[in-house]
């Protein structure tokens, strides 16, 4: 029997039976792989990504990287969103208010000693000598905002995913067959 052809108690079993249909493996790289081409336009060259989620304590995000300044400016009319602007103009700032600096290559990474994996695990090294601690502490909080949204776009991914109209359309989608097989308590089976 066909997925419209089940009354609505039946759809919503099968659709809670499903529930995973569309977690694939690889279901998240597109919106890495977008997070890390945004990131390039303001200079920032991520190595790795990793993530956690969802809906636990130390569910998260973070990255490792390389940064090199490009100038605000440069980034208008590029069509990224706001958190990709706020990190180039807070790194921007940075750079302009501190009059001995006319450059910024520092690198993150995580710290593989814990074993959560978000935006706080991350660490600044190699930063230059002339950035003060205030500057570095700024510095990481806009990659770590970065890496905060990375964990929202994936974790909006992942919700999408797995609602009920999600599933329902890849049921539609791949034209699968269910069979009630016990009609007293109208299990499901595919």
């Amino acid at each position: 029997m066909k997925f419209n052809e089940l009354d609505s108690t039946n759809q919503q079993k099968a659709i809670d039976k499903l529930k995973d249909i569309n977690m694939y493996e690889g279901w998240h790289e597109h919106t890495i792989e977008s997070f890390m081409e945004n990131c390039l336009e303001i200079g920032l060259d991520i190595s790795d990504t990793r993530f956690t989620g969802f809906y636990s304590q130390g569910d998260g995000a973070s990255f490792e990287g390389t940064y090199s300044i490009i100038r605000v400016n440069e980034l208008k009319d590029k069509g990224l969103d706001q958190a990709f602007l706020d990190c180039a103009t807070t790194l921007t700032d940075i750079i302009e208010n501190n009059h001995s600096m006319d450059y910024l290559d520092c690198s993150l990474s995580y710290d593989l000693e814990f074993t959560y994996c978000h935006s706080n695990t991350m660490i600044l090294s190699n930063c230059p000598e002339r950035t003060i601690e205030s500057e570095d502490t700024a510095i990481l909080q806009a990659f770590r905002a970065l890496a905060d949204h990375l964990y929202s776009l994936l974790s909006s991914e992942y919700d999408y995913l797995t609602s009920d109209a999600a599933i329902k359309e890849s049921i539609l989608a791949n034209d699968l067959d269910f069979k009630i097989s016990d009609p007293f308590d109208n299990t499901i089976i595919l």
